[in-house]
């Protein structure tokens, strides 16, 4: 959710260009129009033509995603769109099951809501646990995450090109963190909402 949340949403990238100096090299306007070429590019519903200039024009020419690099990109595209559809079931099955669960054991319906919201925000707590640990050598976690799902290696590019210039290492640190703290929010959101419940469905069965 978090991850459908920050995706398509520029404010979000232009906090996080600031915060590892893109707008200092690149310029401004160039990279919000790029960046809103690479949201739709990643909705199917446009290309990566164009380039960007420096912040500086007397640096040198402009920047362009070549070949490679729109290669990793559709790679990337096609990442996005299988974790969205796996994110669909996934949220389908849930409720499909939650509502089965709840038609079974018609007796205490909140206690059982109570359950399956502590359960499932404590393998969401889990699961973000296990993430910080391995973020903190997240330069490993980061070639581990593309040799497991880019194989082919296209997502080596020089420095200096447009690809790691707009989207260098510190982006994806930021981003990376934002959604596992986001999910942390969403999840003691769910924890405190299962808590409640459970505690309420308990006090109506001691009366």
């Amino acid at each position: 959710m978090p991850l459908g949340l920050y995706i398509f949403n520029y404010n979000f990238y232009s906090r996080l260009y600031t915060n590892n100096s893109v707008f200092q090299v690149l310029d401004k306007q160039d990279v919000k129009v790029m960046t809103y070429k690479v949201f739709d590019f990643f909705k199917y519903t446009g290309d990566l033509e164009g380039d960007v200039g420096y912040a500086d024009p007397a640096v040198g020419q402009a920047l362009f995603f070549d070949d490679k690099q729109v290669s990793h990109m559709e790679d990337v595209r096609d990442l996005l769109k299988n974790i969205f559809i796996f994110f669909s079931i996934c949220l389908i099955l849930f409720l499909i099951l939650f509502l089965v669960t709840l038609l079974i054991h018609k007796k205490n319906p909140a206690k059982r809501t109570g359950l399956v919201f502590l359960w499932s925000s404590a393998v969401v707590f889990f699961l973000m646990l296990l993430l910080f640990l391995l973020a903190t050598n997240f330069s490993s976690l980061f070639d581990r995450f593309h040799a497991a799902f880019f194989p082919q290696g296209n997502y080596m590019f020089p420095e200096g090109s447009l690809l790691i210039t707009m989207f260098p290492f510190g982006f994806f640190f930021d981003f990376f963190i934002t959604l596992a703290l986001s999910s942390c929010v969403l999840a003691a959101a769910v924890l405190a909402a299962g808590i409640f419940l459970f505690l309420s469905a308990k006090r109506r069965e001691k009366k």
